[in-house]
């Protein structure tokens, strides 16, 4: 396994506010630094989306890494990450799965009453 570091800061960015005391924008959002051995991760959360991490800084797109950059997060809350693709904006990537997921995949193609006990 591999020895991780985090670093946590929350951050509120906005733009000016109009005469009604509105901001022309604004976000708060956490940003966590994930470091895994020598490799380092960037990723943001914003605050009214605290289920997915935005990926910006990846030391490569390897998909065991990207797996522990997710189990690093999800005590955070986090379930998913996204990283700028192809088409230039934000896209669901799919990590490693964990064998736990991998099994529960296979069963499921296997019979819907695989494993039930029979009454």
């Amino acid at each position: 396994m591999t020895t991780s570091r985090v670093t946590k800061k929350h951050f509120v960015d906005h733009g000016e506010r109009d005469a009604d005391g509105y901001y022309d924008y604004y976000y708060a959002y956490w940003e966590y630094g994930v470091h895994l051995a020598d490799r380092h991760y960037g990723a943001r959360v914003y605050d009214d989306e605290t289920e997915v991490a935005f990926v910006h800084t990846a030391h490569s797109r390897s998909r065991d890494d990207l797996r522990a950059v997710l189990d690093v997060l999800r005590p955070e809350g986090v379930t998913e990450l996204r990283m700028l693709g192809r088409s230039g904006g934000y896209e669901r990537v799919e990590p490693l799965p964990t064998l736990r997921d991998a099994l529960q995949r296979m069963v499921g193609r296997l019979s819907p009453d695989w494993g039930r006990r029979a009454e």
